[in-house]
Order: structure tokens, then C-alpha cells, then sequence
């Protein structure tokens, strides 16, 4: 053979897209849903309730507010979008909270994980349901890992986004946000360091 048996692809900075979408979740579905169903549940007997009081236009303005109420936790199902845009040397990340960031590829000297240890309560019931009926259920705490990406800049860290997500899903994100940007030519510090020095 004259050729490797597997030769990498070459891949111009024209075929790189310019834009990425980002989306961190937190992968909880049931969370949504659930607050989704209560807040529901609150407007409908409050309506009902001010309905039978004969106080139409309160209760009109009830329901107005209760899907307003819910609607938020439903918009926000997705979780928060991220777009990181790269203009020659140039990445701009636009965000949620604080607005966009703007830096060159050879100021970023990392994109890495912020990563803590939260307790989450897991309600355990027993299978006849009699501890579920007389709210005796048995709750244990776990400990998992939440995470939030950071662009570490020389003097400064930027945080993309403030609420800590699920640590595999936010890896995968993270994973994602590197990839795009070694396309575009950036390189984390150490590698450019070592790379130097060799």
C-alpha cells in the first residue's frame, strides 16, 4: 500500500463554521414538568375558587397570571443558550447572564469545567404505597457532581452561564465548545507552552 490505512481528513478554516449554538441543560426533566403540573393545579382551583365567589374578572385575571406563571418554567425546559462566534482572531460569546464576551483566541488560555458537590434528596417509597399515602416515605440524600463552564483569560475567569448543570451534560457541552474553537486554530496555554519549549 501507498497510502496509511488511515489518513486524517484535512479540514480548511473554510469548512469550519463560524457559529456555534450552545445549549446547557440540566437534564431534568421531571423537575419541569413537575412545577409545570403544580403551578397549574394552583391556578386552576384558584380561578375555580374565585369563579364560585362571583368574582369573574379576578378570576380571569388569575388565570391571565398562572399561565404567565407556568409558561416560564416550560420556556425555560431547554435550558440556556450559548453562541460562540469566531471573526478571524476574534471569539464572541453571546450569553444570558452578563452579556456578550469578546476576546482574541491567544487570550483564552483554557475552557475548562467549574465543578462542585451537591446533596440531592431522593423520596423512596415502598411498593403498597402505604408510606406514600401517609407521607411516612423514606428520603435519602445522595452526593453528585454539578458543573458550569468557565473561560479562563489571563487575569480573569468568565463564567458562561452561573447555574450549575448536571456534570455529564455540561461535559458533553464543553467537549463541544473545545472542538469548535481547536478548529478555528486555538490551542489551550499548556499546549502552546510546551510546544515552545520543545
Amino acid at each position: 500500500m501507498s497510502r496509511a490505512y488511515r489518513e486524517g481528513a484535512r479540514v480548511s478554516r473554510r469548512d469550519v463554521p463560524e457559529r456555534l449554538e450552545c445549549w446547557l441543560q440540566d437534564g431534568d426533566r421531571p423537575r419541569w414538568v413537575r412545577a409545570v403540573y403544580v403551578k397549574a393545579w394552583v391556578t386552576i382551583i384558584a380561578c375555580a375558587t374565585l369563579w364560585s365567589w362571583d368574582l369573574r374578572w379576578p378570576a380571569l385575571a388569575a388565570a391571565a397570571l398562572g399561565v404567565v406563571w407556568a409558561s416560564r418554567d416550560f420556556r425555560q425546559r431547554r435550558g440556556v443558550c450559548l453562541v460562540l462566534q469566531v471573526h478571524g482572531d476574534r471569539v464572541r460569546v453571546e450569553r444570558k447572564a452578563g452579556g456578550p464576551v469578546e476576546v482574541d483566541l491567544d487570550e483564552l488560555h483554557d475552557v475548562r469545567l467549574d465543578t462542585k458537590s451537591t446533596s440531592k434528596n431522593l423520596t423512596v417509597a415502598r411498593a403498597d404505597g402505604v408510606n406514600s399515602v401517609f407521607g411516612a416515605a423514606s428520603a435519602h440524600d445522595i452526593v453528585v457532581d454539578v458543573s458550569r463552564i468557565e473561560l479562563v483569560l489571563e487575569g480573569d475567569d468568565v463564567v458562561l452561564d452561573p447555574e450549575y448543570i448536571n456534570h455529564s451534560l455540561c461535559s458533553e457541552a464543553l467537549r463541544t465548545i473545545r472542538l469548535f474553537l481547536r478548529a478555528h486554530g486555538w490551542k489551550p496555554f499548556d499546549e502552546r507552552t510546551a510546544t515552545v519549549s520543545s
